[in-house]
């Protein structure tokens, strides 16, 4: 039930490394990962305040955040899924998103690349802009996810045509990770603001917060389920691998 829970107490044990919970401290952890949504910071951050105030009741001198901070928005959400067609339509205004705007080069490749890399392996987005140089393997085609959601490792692979693109990226742009060892040097908030542009031209109406990109790993999912029932293979089987 607090398997959660006991993974951010793990995660807040290694950040503090024997430093004592002051206020400058607990507001270094919050920042910590800037590819976290709200609601995960506040989680992480509810988490710490707990943890706070269990050391205070064992007489242990520590900043504990004040309840109204960092609030969690308990809103159920319904993923939003994708057809096949608007997936299509997706992908033919990839680069037409890009026209009349003053982007780089590297901003031509990154983004649309981005964007197929989370319809394609289902990563998730904090997950694909996290990757660093050492964590790609070229010859294989494959990420190596080390940091995730829940500290879980994981081997990502890539379909044919996808991994010559990635590998045209990396070959293009090696030289430019002397000074980040990220490969993607670009934040959440400006593939979200580009992937609403593509929506826009795609003619796929928002509604309030939906679709957004994370329903890219929902269609993911559930595209892969069709391919499998296709197929003819055994879904109860291929769920754990998938």
């Amino acid at each position: 039930r607090y398997r959660t829970e006991e993974i951010v107490l793990k995660e807040i044990v290694l950040f503090l490394n024997g430093r004592e919970i002051t206020k400058e401290v607990t507001e270094e952890y919050a920042r910590m990962n800037k590819n976290l949504r709200f609601n995960t910071i506040a989680r992480n951050m509810g988490v710490l305040r707990e943890f706070c105030k269990y050391l205070k009741i064992q007489g242990i001198d520590c900043y504990q955040i004040p309840g109204k901070i960092y609030p969690q928005n308990h809103k159920n959400y319904t993923p939003y899924i994708f057809s096949h067609q608007q997936i299509k339509n997706i992908y033919q205004n990839l680069e037409l998103a890009l026209k009349g705007y003053h982007y780089s080069y590297h901003q031509k490749l990154a983004y649309p690349l981005v964007i197929k890399l989370l319809y394609q392996t289902g990563m998730r987005l904090g997950e694909v802009l996290s990757i660093q140089k050492q964590d790609y393997l070229i010859e294989d085609g494959c990420f190596h996810l080390r940091n995730t959601k829940n500290n879980q490792e994981r081997l990502v692979f890539l379909k044919e045509n996808l991994k010559q693109e990635m590998n045209f990226f990396v070959y293009k742009f090696n030289h430019q990770w002397e000074k980040s060892s990220l490969i993607f040097s670009v934040s959440s908030s400006t593939i979200e603001k580009y992937f609403y542009k593509v929506l826009k031209l795609a003619n796929i109406p928002r509604r309030e917060n939906s679709p957004r990109v994370h329903d890219l790993r929902h269609t993911f999912v559930v595209h892969r389920i069709q391919e499998y029932v296709n197929e003819g293979k055994d879904v109860n089987v291929m769920l754990p691998i998938l």
